[in-house]
């Protein structure tokens, strides 16, 4: 036991989850907070409960729970995809609709490097923790050494696609999470393209095109399990994110006003999910659908100003580790799994109960210094693709003049 390093002291660990912020202001939302803190907390157990020794010691002396954890955590995945489409929807509907192309162009590059800069780092971190981890361990889950095509379609968020062997376990999300991200701004993008149409009556079409193809998702893609390294897959559960948004904040915004029938194909998405559930219960399906019905229900600030401000922080800044803390828990885990397979091995209860106790505390103290170090200035990154952008409409007119 005492090779799992040591838990930090109370006061550096209350000084730790102060929310850190990045150069812009960061507002605070504490229910899509908690949520992002209790999905990373389920992802995590749920990785201890799937590989090594540790999860094969859990399972002897604890099936039920050890069942629990493998089955049923992973579900927390669907909060991320709601929690996903609802932000997604609060960044890309604010855009500007003469600027739409090249705002959402930007978009789409800065979310890549947001989400890849980490990804990349937490892989590293995952090969060199496996380099070790397979002097230690003789297991199929110990990735082997990449190579170097491997990286590349790692680097680009293609390996799923690509049937490319993942290095770490929640390689799938990251690539399935920018696929998602830029179908939807596609989406937006394609009902904007005729600007002499109204941006209200643009603003609908794009919202039409977003339900329908998250029913398409819901209805078919969805349950075939052949499709799960595609978005489209997955999309019904981003779909619920956006409806949530587009309910809740769009009618208070002044400068948008959603028709009634706009309204209705809203709730009529949303009342259709447990329709869906009747024909092929999915209980990750139903865990999307509460997600979604939470964000609309409890999101008032009235509800949450009972709060103080110091818990409110504590909330933020526990949020604010949940990516860094959902990338480094295969490498924790894979990390435990070598020190101590000795000593798992002839464990008793009280004993397993220290390292998950540990190694859960240990992927969460660890999340702090990655997040600082690493996510931070990957958020605070900007890339201004103006140029560019100006360049490839220059390009298209030109074709398409040349073409007449």
């Amino acid at each position: 036991m005492s090779r799992i390093p040591a838990v930090m002291p109370r006061s550096r660990v209350v000084d730790e989850i102060k929310p850190i912020q990045p150069q812009r202001e960061r507002h605070t939302y504490p229910l899509i907070d908690l949520l992002k803190i209790i999905a990373a907390q389920l992802i995590t157990l749920h990785h201890l409960s799937c590989y090594g020794p540790l999860a094969r010691a859990t399972e002897q002396l604890a099936p039920t729970l050890s069942l629990l954890l493998f089955d049923y955590a992973r579900m927390a995945v669907q909060i991320f995809l709601v929690l996903g489409g609802y932000l997604a929807a609060r960044s890309v509907l604010r855009l500007a609709p003469g600027q739409l192309g090249q705002d959402a162009f930007n978009l789409i590059i800065n979310r890549y490097l947001r989400l890849v800069l980490p990804f990349l780092a937490a892989l590293v971190l995952a090969v060199f923790v496996a380099a070790f981890a397979r002097q230690a361990l003789d297991e199929a889950f110990v990735p082997e050494a990449p190579s170097q095509a491997q990286w590349i379609a790692h680097m680009f968020l293609l390996h799923g696609l690509l049937n490319f062997d993942a290095l770490s376990s929640g390689a799938w999300y990251v690539a399935i999470d920018f696929q998602l991200f830029v179908m939807l701004v596609g989406l937006v993008a394609y009902s904007h393209r005729h600007r002499n149409v109204a941006h209200t009556v643009r603003l609908e079409r794009s919202i039409a095109l977003i339900l329908g193809l998250g029913l398409l998702s819901l209805f078919w893609f969805n349950r075939d399990s052949r499709l799960d390294n595609l978005a489209l897959y997955f999309f019904g559960a981003y779909a619920l994110g956006f409806a949530a948004f587009c309910l809740e904040k769009l009618p208070l915004q002044g400068n948008t006003s959603l028709s009634h029938s706009t309204q209705r194909r809203l709730l009529l998405f949303m009342s259709l999910v447990p329709l869906t559930l009747w024909i092929d219960f999915r209980g990750r399906l139903l865990v999307a659908l509460c997600t979604a019905l939470a964000l609309m229900a409890w999101q008032q600030p009235a509800f949450w100003a009972k709060l103080s401000v110091g818990v409110r922080q504590r909330l933020q800044g526990l949020a604010q580790v949940s990516y860094a803390q959902f990338l480094i828990g295969f490498p924790v885990a894979l990390l435990v799994n070598s020190i101590l397979a000795g000593t798992i091995a002839g464990a008793g209860g009280g004993t397993l109960c220290v390292i998950w106790l540990s190694t859960w505390l240990l992927t969460l103290g660890l999340a702090f210094p990655f997040y600082r170090h690493i996510e931070i200035p990957a958020q605070t990154l900007s890339v201004d693709c103006k140029g560019l952008w100006q360049y490839l409409s220059m390009k298209r007119l030109t074709r398409a003049s040349t073409l007449r």
